[in-house]
């Protein structure tokens, strides 16, 4: 929801029980950080018959009778959620509420708005500084290493500080050991970068090397994404022929034998070919054109939001 929004809420319930229930909701405040006024306009919700094995929300269910709010007033802090609790016959739950035009440089009209709201909520970025995103900076290998690492691990606490890649230990704390020569123990982006290497997901540019300030480009994002959705098991987990996907459909083949490709500019003998195409074919990524996919330009942040929010199926709400 936005600042200032009146808004209907739909929540959705599903019955995992053996019998018929009638479903009536009923919500008695409307909360969030202090500053803001956050307001219930209709603190009712009816969802009517929800069948054995179904979901139902009260938008569908009963003729849209959901609840309505609205929040405004000061922004407490750049990630903003409202909250309220749903009392059911059968129980209750607490639904959080995304409050957005949380990064003064990305309005509601930015093309990647709902994508960096969505890194926002899922707490894999914080922005470039305290009120901005910056999505038309271009993405370094530190930042990659921050974000990837992050949605891998399912929140930041969760990329641990030290750990084995193969044989060897790391740890990034101070006074620890870094297996980069150029990634310090005590670089705030030490721990991610080990924790890829870990994972299989990135390795160096040279032998102990990571060149953290090298700039990502779109095939070097694509083999990142593609080995940390099939981690741990590397580049040699991603298929060199896939499909059909079950989802999108679609079929690629790097085989140099018998190649069956989507991009012109990605053949068959790209390094880069299966990882490319695998997003492709997994809806995670789209081309430049129709045809090509630009392997070699730089990335965005704007950008790199759509492209994690899309390889780890991040949301802004879900069941």
């Amino acid at each position: 929801m936005e600042p200032g929004e009146a808004v209907i809420v739909e929540p959705a319930w599903s019955n995992i029980s053996s019998s018929l229930h009638f479903l009536n909701g009923t919500v008695a405040s409307l909360s969030g950080p202090p500053g803001p006024t956050y307001t219930l306009l209709d603190g009712t919700a009816a969802y009517g018959e929800v069948l054995f094995g179904s979901t139902t929300n009260c938008y569908d269910g009963n003729g849209s009778s959901c609840y309505a709010m609205q929040v405004g007033g000061p922004r407490p802090a750049t990630h903003w959620d409202a909250e309220f609790q749903e009392d059911l016959s059968g129980g209750s739950n607490v639904w959080k509420l995304h409050v957005g035009e949380s990064f003064t440089d990305v309005p509601r009209t930015q093309p990647f708005y709902k994508k960096i709201e969505t890194l926002l909520h899922n707490g894999i970025t914080s922005g470039c500084t305290e009120t901005a995103f910056c999505p038309d900076a271009v993405v370094n290998r530190d930042q990659m290493a921050i974000f990837v690492a992050k949605a891998l691990a399912g929140a930041g606490d969760l990329v641990p500080r030290s750990g084995v890649v193969g044989a060897s230990a790391y740890d990034c704390s101070v006074g620890g050991t870094s297996l980069f020569s150029d990634v310090a123990p005590s670089d705030s982006f030490c721990r991610h970068v080990h924790y890829l290497a870990s994972q299989n997901v990135a390795q160096g540019c040279a032998p102990g090397k990571y060149c953290p300030g090298q700039t990502v480009t779109r095939d070097a994002m694509a083999s990142l994404l593609a080995k940390a959705i099939v981690t741990p098991g590397g580049g040699n987990a991603v298929p060199t022929s896939y499909g059909p996907d079950p989802v999108t459909g679609l079929s690629y083949s790097c085989a140099a034998g018998s190649p069956s490709i989507h991009f012109t500019d990605v053949p068959a003998s790209n390094p880069f070919c299966k990882h490319v195409h695998y997003l492709w074919a997994k809806g995670i990524v789209a081309g430049c054109s129709a045809t090509q996919y630009c392997p070699t330009l730089t990335v965005a942040r704007g950008a790199m939001a759509k492209f994690l929010a899309n390889a780890f199926a991040l949301s802004l709400y879900g069941p």
